[in-house]
């Protein structure tokens, strides 16, 4: 029976040690911070959250969700939706922008700010073949604007799902939309090349438009270096806006401190694990007790 009991104690013990290391290293997880948001609502009544996450960590993340909390002028709450970030996965120092929609047409009126919150995984090294070569943007005869440039699969395989992702920028420097594209063809082969064009369709943003930045992944590669993406400010045309162009309205907005990291919680399932295991383990022992008696 001792022997039985000993046993017992001990992959009960070994189980917790093991799942306490790896929460530890989900604990440990690399932290994601809000650069700047901003808010607005669209010509189809839709309310958008654009932002942009950076990973400040020492290694790779993936699944960063950004989950936004709306409240009306009360402070009262009256919606929440989440995003990932366009980057799928985000190396040490990325940036990515992100977009959390609303689109119900009786909430959207009644939300006066918002507050964001951060999660996240960590991810394996992802392997880097990627760079951006050149870009421009120009703005059409009907207020659009358009980012259009070429990319390069400097890695071995061919590239897969080739995603380019922009952010775009007002005179502070804070993030007034963003959006992303593919290339054509998808797919690039290695040492190949593919263009790209990321069209920006609110008229209403793109008078607010300082600058923008690039950055470029794809299923098989990450961009080669952090340092590398792509920066540039737009390029005007003298063509017109026309009058009958979409509007948007932007309601006042009040998002957290973006520079707070923010940590994943410690798994409530986990933590129930290692109560049950610990449960275990007290009865064993007094069953061992009683039966010693």
């Amino acid at each position: 029976m001792k022997k039985k009991v000993s046993i017992a104690v001990f992959i009960l013990i070994l189980l917790t040690s093991i799942i306490y290391i790896a929460c530890l290293n989900l604990a440990k997880c690399d932290s994601v911070v809000v650069l700047s948001s901003s808010s607005f609502t669209d010509s189809i009544g839709d309310y958008h959250v654009v932002g942009e996450v950076q990973n400040l960590g020492s290694g790779t993340v993936d699944y960063v969700q950004i989950t936004a909390t709306f409240y009306d002028s009360n402070n009262k709450v009256v919606d929440t939706d989440f995003t990932y970030s366009s980057l799928s996965y985000m190396q040490p120092n990325d940036k990515s922008p992100f977009d959390i929609i609303d689109i119900h047409p009786t909430i959207v009126p009644t939300i006066d700010h918002y507050n964001l919150q951060v999660s996240l995984m960590q991810s394996g090294s992802i392997q880097q073949g990627l760079q951006i070569l050149s870009n421009s943007s120009y703005t059409d005869s009907i207020g659009y604007l358009h980012v259009v440039g070429e990319i390069q699969n400097q890695g071995a395989a061919t590239s897969s799902y080739n995603k380019i992702s922009a952010t775009f920028y007002d005179s502070s420097g804070k993030v007034v939309d963003t959006d992303f594209a593919f290339t054509n063809p998808t797919d690039v082969a290695a040492g190949g090349k593919a263009p790209f064009e990321i069209i920006l369709i609110d008229s209403s943003r793109v008078p607010m438009v300082a600058s923008y930045s690039l950055m470029v992944q794809s299923n098989t590669y990450a961009q080669i270096s952090i340092n590398s993406a792509q920066s540039a400010t737009p390029t005007a045309t003298a063509s017109p806006i026309p009058t009958s162009s979409p509007t948007a309205t932007s309601p006042p907005t009040v998002s957290t401190p973006s520079s707070t990291p923010v940590i994943p919680e410690f798994p409530t399932a986990l933590m129930i694990i290692i109560g049950m295991s610990a449960f275990s383990v007290a009865t064993l022992a007094a069953k061992k007790h009683v039966t010693c008696k």
